[in-house]
């Protein structure tokens, strides 16, 4: 395992075939991996592994996001599948709502105690949800006031610096169409050089 405490790495396990079983992450990938074989039911699946580490906790949660999303593990939410949803869902409806400009910078998001109750869930999965887009820098937290939704202008996105399709569906999913291509421009004077 690494030095660095803040390094995160995004493991995925895959069967005899090589069908991807899970994924996820962890500063302890070998510990997650004993613990996976000796505590689900799919542990005895379990023929393979790849890691892939990641500098931050938020850069590696935002792979995972996107490999869940784009990959379709065989057992990613099946254990509480009801509860792993809501969470994803309440964060890309908010989500949705950021992007259309419905709920613009600086804007409170609605209570936990008040989404909790619309998506009849616990303020634990409210919080899980929250935090993703906190991940994604979306949305910042002020403790004892509530979650707001960060200035675009200062927002912070993690965009991986050695994945380029996860760095193109972070940055295309974050950015208006002017500004990627702007960047695009930018990028491609910076190449000619």
């Amino acid at each position: 395992m690494p030095d660095a405490p803040e390094r995160t790495a995004l493991y995925r396990l895959y069967d005899e075939a090589s069908a991807l079983l899970y994924v996820g992450i962890a500063q302890d990938p070998a510990a997650r991996l004993r613990q996976h074989r000796l505590d689900q039911a799919w542990g005895s699946e379990i023929a393979s592994n790849e890691v892939k580490w990641f500098d931050t906790r938020p850069l590696a949660a935002a792979a995972e996001s996107f490999a869940i999303r784009t990959e379709q593990p065989r057992y990613n939410g099946h254990s509480r599948p009801e509860r792993s949803r809501r969470y994803r869902q309440i964060a890309d409806e908010l989500r949705a709502e950021i992007m259309a400009g419905k709920l613009s910078a600086g804007a409170r998001l609605p209570s936990e105690h008040s989404l909790a109750a619309q998506y009849a869930t616990t303020r634990a999965t409210v919080r899980k949800g929250i935090a993703l887009l906190r991940a994604e820098g979306l949305v910042v937290s002020h403790q004892g006031q509530g979650a707001f939704v960060a200035d675009p202008v200062t927002r912070s996105v993690p965009v991986s610096v050695t994945d380029p399709q996860l760095a193109a569906a972070t940055l295309t999913e974050h950015m208006t169409r002017e500004v990627l291509a702007a960047l695009t421009r930018a990028l491609v004077a910076q190449l000619a050089e």
